[in-house]
């Protein structure tokens, strides 16, 4: 009798710490994009706890929706400048910033280097074709200047 008890016992245990490691919670202006299987099944931008089924369901990454500061060195080799980006910026589009690219700032950052006037400051034409390029990436521009 003893023998069934612990064995229920080690089975309860492990149905509640599999439970708890497949708890995701969300946090307020916070979304999670889910995979099943490798394929993408759904994105939870409602705070909360949500479960996901072990082995099958994974949380690929979690985004912040609120308005984000960035500030990135920009090391420009030709003339042997460094310049500072502040980047004021929203995520708009969860799905198209995790998928569109593997690390959505990151080209953002390379975009920005490679296509922008950065000495004085920044143009309008600039902010406007890189404003255009990170639409692209779910990504809104707020606001931009050099430093």
């Amino acid at each position: 009798m003893s023998d069934i008890i612990k064995g229920i016992f080690v089975l309860a245990m492990l149905v509640i710490l599999l439970m708890g490691l497949n708890t995701k919670i969300v946090q307020a202006n916070k979304a999670i994009v889910i995979e099943r299987i490798g394929q993408f099944l759904k994105i939870i931008d409602k705070p909360g706890f949500y479960f996901t089924i072990p082995v099958i369901d994974r949380v690929v990454q979690t985004v912040p929706l609120d308005v984000q500061d960035k500030k990135f060195i920009i090391d420009v080799p030709e003339n042997l400048k460094k310049y500072t980006l502040a980047l004021k910026y929203q995520i708009f589009d969860v799905k198209l910033f995790v998928y569109g690219e593997l690390d959505s700032l990151s080209k953002l950052k390379d975009y920005i280097k490679e296509h922008a006037n950065l000495d004085n400051d920044i143009s309008e034409e600039d902010i406007h074709l890189v404003s255009e390029y990170a639409e692209g990436l779910g990504i809104r521009i707020i606001k931009m200047c050099v430093k």
